[in-house]
């Protein structure tokens, strides 16, 4: 059948006095057999912008999807169509003559993210550079040893900021130093005080003294200096522990006697010796402010001291 082409279909009645009648046509058939292809051409305003799909022959009356795809640092901005535009991404059109579609992209602005510590000494900030707009940022604060960090200078919390690029900006971490206790133990509160001790800021310089009371004298302190007073630099939470022994006046004369056996120094003094501790070697004072010392051995374990 040609195309449009109309044809009407009669048929033929009986009726009672054997004749036949026909009737007006009950059925009409149309078929549009128009198999018409028409072309489908995108063009791109700038090719290393981006990309399109949807190009190609289509029938008559039937749909053809365009989808754009912008490059990285450009952005979709239309469709030209004639003297139209249209910016839906896709477009979908019904073909019914050759089209020609352009896709238009432009440029993405860049913005500059600087960020930076408020102190360079207490921290530092990853991440600064140059985004395109709409672009993820993501700044991470980090803390040097002995510092924190506090806030953003946009009210922010926490150390990673992320945020979407609209514009230039200026990022400050905020970091302070962190504080510390410096606390000291005597052996025997009746003996003896330790003054300095407190809350210092991270770095600084702390002057602790041992104060014997009357009739007692510092021995040494937990790291087996004798320096009285002291400094330690702080640069964590210490515990200092001074150990004080009694003083006498009178000079020894030196006798060596073996006190005991033991690889564990007992904690109460032994004729009148006090131990401060055993590490192979044992650290003592004898009441006549004489040094004493021990030694062990694979056969022997023994401390012994002069006793008179």
């Amino acid at each position: 059948l040609s195309a449009n082409q109309e044809r009407f279909y009669k048929y033929a009645v009986p009726t009672n006095d054997n004749t036949c009648t026909t009737p007006a046509p009950k059925a009409q058939i149309v078929l549009n057999s128009d198999q018409t292809t028409y072309a489908v051409t995108i063009v791109v305003n700038e090719e290393a912008m981006g990309t399109v799909t949807g190009a190609g022959n289509y029938l008559a009356g039937e749909s053809a999807t365009l989808t754009a795809t912008a490059n990285t640092g450009y952005r979709f901005v239309n469709w030209t169509v004639g003297e139209e535009t249209n910016t839906e991404n896709p477009l979908t059109l019904i073909v019914n003559g050759n089209l020609t579609v352009t896709a238009n992209f432009a440029a993405l602005p860049q913005y500059t993210i600087t960020a930076t510590a408020n102190d360079a000494a207490m921290g530092s900030v990853t991440g600064a550079g140059t985004y395109y707009e709409g672009e993820e940022v993501t700044l991470k604060a980090i803390a040097n040893p002995g510092h924190e960090f506090v806030d953003w200078n946009n009210g922010a919390t926490e150390a990673t900021l992320t945020f979407v690029a609209t514009k230039d900006s200026a990022i400050v971490a905020n970091f302070k130093k962190l504080s510390y206790t410096v606390t000291a133990v005597v052996n025997d509160d009746a003996k003896g005080s330790v003054s300095g001790i407190g809350t210092y800021e991270y770095g600084a310089t702390a002057t602790v003294e041992a104060v014997a009371a009357d009739g007692y004298e510092l021995l040494y302190w937990s790291d087996r200096s004798t320096e009285n007073p002291r400094t330690v630099t702080v640069d964590g939470n210490k515990v200092l522990n001074a150990y004080f022994i009694k003083k006498y006046e009178s000079e020894p004369t030196f006798k060596v006697e073996k006190l005991w056996e033991n690889t564990t120094v007992p904690a109460s003094s032994n004729n009148g010796y006090q131990a401060a501790g055993w590490d192979g070697v044992v650290y003592m004072k004898d009441r006549l402010n004489a040094a004493i010392w021990a030694y062990t051995s694979a056969t022997d374990s023994a401390l012994y001291v002069n006793t008179d």
